[in-house]
């Protein structure tokens, strides 16, 4: 029987010339977007019931991931920049696309935490919600780390792993080496 993986057991990075370094380093949580499958509907006869059937398409929810706020608020300017640069609020303008990370990485680790199992890589990342920050006073001494949640949207993500000693990714548009 294999070992279960533990909910601690995983990296984030962004590969981005250090524009979220800080942010990198601040994760809590992150909660992995849904795939679904397209179908289609299928009318059988008038008499008998429709059936769905698999389509061509494949659709991704947000990566969700939930950080820390340091009391410099680094963690959140990064992301704050690179939301703005995605597209100017001033004229309307998307961003250089040279300037903005591109892919996310997400390893997975063994229980040891010193291998990677496998890594899921997601393709064509932009921040598009920022969630909300509350401050409020609460009793003396009282101390919570404040957080905040990013919603990152994908054009897809491929999972590569190693089989047989290679690195096989699996695709939407199939397995390749």
């Amino acid at each position: 029987m294999l070992n279960n993986t533990s909910r601690n057991n995983y990296r984030f990075d962004i590969p981005d010339s250090r524009l979220t370094e800080t942010f990198q380093w601040q994760i809590q949580n992150i909660s992995f977007p849904s795939v679904q499958m397209e179908t289609a509907k299928v009318i059988r006869s008038p008499k008998l019931s429709n059936t769905t059937i698999p389509a061509t398409g494949t659709s991704f929810g947000d990566l969700q991931v939930t950080f820390l706020l340091d009391e410099e608020m680094k963690s959140y300017s990064e992301l704050f920049s690179w939301f703005l640069t995605m597209q100017n609020p001033h004229s309307g303008t998307t961003a250089d696309e040279a300037n903005v990370p591109r892919t996310a990485l997400l390893h997975i680790l063994d229980n040891i935490k010193d291998k990677i199992v496998c890594t899921f890589r997601f393709h064509k990342i932009f921040p598009k919600q920022l969630g909300e920050i509350e401050w409020t006073y609460g009793e003396s001494g009282d101390v919570t780390a404040m957080t905040c949640t990013v919603g990152f949207g994908i054009e897809y993500f491929e999972m590569i792993r190693k089989i047989n000693g290679q690195d096989v990714a699996i695709t939407p548009r199939g397995f390749t080496n």
